[in-house]
């Protein structure tokens, strides 16, 4: 998930608001296919195509896949698969992060952690529908940040 992720740094908003060359493949993964055209937010379409996509690329069918286009969404994902025991789980916010877990933000955003971030430090992700700022979380396009724990609703771990 980290490379598709890095290789999406590239893609910019530069047709108005939630709109560009690359954003629209991302609804594809979604039951929401209409959110480009409607210019709905895109970070869960995002990281909806980048887990379907790495799932493809390993040839991982196992693995539930979400198809929301809403955040909060893959909290509950995680929890449910969870307790299913079904390679999908939700660790403790305090814990160590990995490279490709999906973080889920308070503020209604997520996106997946690019390095591995130790106990009590900040996270560094890549996420859509982000700014490069740190006062501007508005859109923009894919990019990297880097986001304190505090910010952090859930971090959800896919295990093959």
């Amino acid at each position: 998930m980290v490379e598709l992720a890095t290789a999406d740094l590239h893609i910019r908003e530069t047709e108005g608001s939630n709109r560009g060359p690359g954003i629209e493949k991302y609804w594809s993964a979604t039951s929401y296919p209409g959110g480009y055209e409607a210019r709905q937010p895109y970070c869960a379409a995002a990281v909806c195509w980048w887990v379907e996509q790495a799932a493809k690329d390993v040839g991982y069918t196992a693995l539930p896949l979400l198809r929301s286009a809403r955040a909060f969404d893959f909290h509950q994902w995680g929890k449910t698969n969870d307790s299913a025991g079904r390679k999908v789980s939700v660790i403790a916010k305090s814990d160590e992060i990995l490279p490709g877990d999906i973080i889920v933000f308070s503020f209604s955003h997520v996106g997946i952690a690019e390095a591995r971030s130790p106990k009590g430090r900040d996270v560094q992700t890549i996420e859509a529908n982000t700014s490069p700022s740190s006062t501007n979380n508005e859109g923009g396009g894919v990019y990297r940040r880097t986001r304190s724990r505090n910010l952090i609703r859930a971090i959800v771990r896919i295990t093959a």
